[in-house]
């Protein structure tokens, strides 16, 4: 029913492997604008805006 992070693990960045500013050009393999959806939720928000700009 519920979709998980742990279901998604690519998607995630771990706190962890994070040294200072986040690089997106790296982990994504392209510069463009990013979006961040920050609260509570299944991220369904974004992934509406993802799907209506998959140029972003």
């Amino acid at each position: 029913m519920g979709r998980a992070l742990k279901d998604y693990p690519a998607v995630s960045l771990k706190v962890e492997d994070l040294d200072g500013k986040i690089d997106f050009a790296r982990i994504f393999g392209r510069t463009a604008a990013v979006h961040i959806e920050v609260g509570s939720g299944k991220a369904t928000f974004l992934l509406n805006q993802a799907r209506a700009r998959p140029q972003v």
